[in-house]
């Protein structure tokens, strides 16, 4: 019987020394990074809307973007330790306001659909997905 015992007993004690671990793990932000979520203005997680981090601290701007995942929840990794204001540009939505934040910090930040297509538009105008494209060279033959 002791035998059979035995094994649960370690498994308990593994779990309870592990467990506030992988808790703690879970909650904690790197130094470094900063994270948070976009939400629209019912409260709904906003995916794949870019996440834009800047900063004029430094010797030179330096500014950092990322693409929020199907949670809306989005990760600026390796920031330098000085003060960022981050907003959110997204597809027919207006640019967010930019909230200050520093690395360590758990952001939520807010978007708000374009009023209308002019002003989605706006943000995005033809000439800026004309620049994307690579015309391929003139092939005379």
């Amino acid at each position: 019987m002791i035998k059979n015992f035995a094994p649960l007993v370690v498994i308990g004690f593994l779990q309870w020394i592990c467990l506030p671990a992988i808790v703690y793990a879970q909650n904690d932000v790197a130094a470094d990074y900063i994270v948070g979520v976009v939400v629209n203005s019912s409260g709904s997680p906003e995916a794949g809307v870019w996440v834009i981090a800047e900063t004029e601290a430094l010797a030179t701007p330096y500014r950092k973007i990322v693409v929020t995942n199907d949670n809306g929840n989005f990760v600026l990794p390796e920031m330098p330790a000085v003060e960022f204001q981050v907003w959110v540009r997204g597809y027919g939505l207006r640019d967010s306001s930019a909230v200050s934040a520093q690395p360590g910090d758990d952001i939520q930040l807010t978007v708000e659909q374009a009023a209308n297509a002019v002003e989605a538009a706006a943000i995005y105008p033809a000439s800026y997905w004309l620049s994307l494209l690579e015309v391929p060279d003139h092939d005379p033959n």
